[in-house]
């Protein structure tokens, strides 16, 4: 079929444009469809004409309207990466737990000391323990010893490193006690916490550690003992 036939079927002008195709092809699917036109026995074939000559000029429209669009940019404009408005984000927060760290560094030790024995909340432990390194006194002191004895491993692992701070002569004692500690954790711990410390007997107990039998605990140990001397050296040289 001969598409200048085509525009004589859906009797509209060679130059009609896509919708006016569209509109002429309902418009004859209104007039000629079988069911419409009962009585006429050549309507079905003049059916199959009209939608013949609809699907060729359609299609033929249809790509000569994609060529126009390509010619002039349109097309490949649908394409186009259209970035997103960038969403400001939001103001960090800190920690919920970091405006109670402050307003209980500010607490005093006794205060502090009464709030750990009087709970058996582990993070109102920890956060304990965490703070006593800042007090520095006997009672703190006597609080941490308790924290060792926890049966929370974290409060352990806490009050061991807080512990390093002191320089009493029994802190090393009670940091090694935890060296036996069924958690490994706190084991690694207390064997940082005696290089902190750099008293005589830690370092005594760390020269031990590292003639042990497991690897790791050596390793540990070679690590507090060069941190213990390199703090030795620099505070000398200040």
């Amino acid at each position: 079929m001969l598409e200048a036939e085509c525009y004589q079927i859906l009797r509209i002008s060679e130059r009609a444009s896509f919708e006016e195709i569209k509109k002429a092809y309902r418009r004859s699917v209104q007039l000629y469809h079988p069911d419409v036109r009962r009585w006429d026995k050549n309507s079905g074939e003049r059916f199959k004409r009209i939608a013949s000559a609809y699907r060729i000029l359609s299609d033929k429209k249809r790509q000569t309207e994609v060529e126009k669009e390509k010619r002039s940019g349109a097309f490949f404009s649908r394409f186009r990466f259209v970035p997103k408005p960038a969403v400001k984000a939001p103001a960090p927060q800190p920690p919920a737990e970091a405006g109670e760290s402050s307003r209980a560094r500010e607490m005093p030790t006794a205060e502090l000391a009464v709030r750990f024995l009087g709970t058996e909340n582990v993070f109102v432990k920890r956060e304990v323990v965490k703070i006593m390194r800042y007090k520095k006194d006997k009672t703190a002191l006597r609080i941490l010893a308790k924290g060792l004895k926890d049966a929370d491993s974290e409060v352990r692992r806490l009050a061991v490193q807080s512990m390093a701070y002191f320089k009493e002569p029994q802190v090393v004692y009670l940091i090694a006690s935890l060296l036996t500690d069924p958690d490994i954790k706190v084991r690694y711990e207390a064997i940082a916490s005696l290089g902190i410390h750099r008293g005589d007997r830690a370092v005594s107990i760390l020269k031990r550690l590292t003639k042990g039998k497991s690897f790791f605990i050596r390793e540990k140990a070679v690590a507090a003992l060069n941190y213990s001397v390199r703090k030795f050296f620099q505070e000398g040289a200040g």
